[in-house]
């Protein structure tokens, strides 16, 4: 199947959940911009919150950069799924800056449990990636 096809099935509302993942892991590896294109938009507009949670693991996988920061921020802020929301933290913590680990940090104190713990291992992957960058300039 080409892109242009996995991307197709993956936005069909009628294609299944588990087939869309099987694409997202597809698209994850191609990792060009029209993948990542199309997992914003299927993090943006799938009803299935695993389908959107996977989307978002990919996306983090992927590390495309400061425009999906920004997006998973808006993502954090808008979407009702706790387990779309832990998978977005945890993809900042992965591919975000130092500056990203203030907005994580206002959800240590989410009451949602999960989430807590999404942001401090966000903060925590960060903080890892930020020592280790000091030590390569340091090099």
């Amino acid at each position: 199947m080409n892109q242009e096809q996995l991307i197709e099935e993956t936005l069909n509302i009628q294609t299944p959940s588990y087939l869309k993942i099987a694409h997202i892991f597809e698209l994850m590896n191609i990792a060009d911009t029209k993948s990542i294109q199309t997992l914003h938009r299927v993090i943006q507009k799938d009803t299935c919150e695993l389908v959107r949670h996977e989307a978002i693991f990919a996306l983090g996988e992927m590390a495309p950069g400061r425009d999906s920061v920004g997006f998973l921020k808006k993502i954090i802020l808008s979407d009702d799924s706790y387990v779309v929301q832990h998978e977005a933290l945890i993809a900042i913590g992965t591919i975000g800056e130092k500056e990203d680990i203030s907005f994580l940090e206002s959800f240590v104190t989410h009451p949602d449990f999960e989430i807590q713990c999404s942001a401090k291992i966000g903060i925590q992957r960060l903080t890892q990636k930020q020592g280790f960058e000091d030590k390569i300039k340091n090099n």
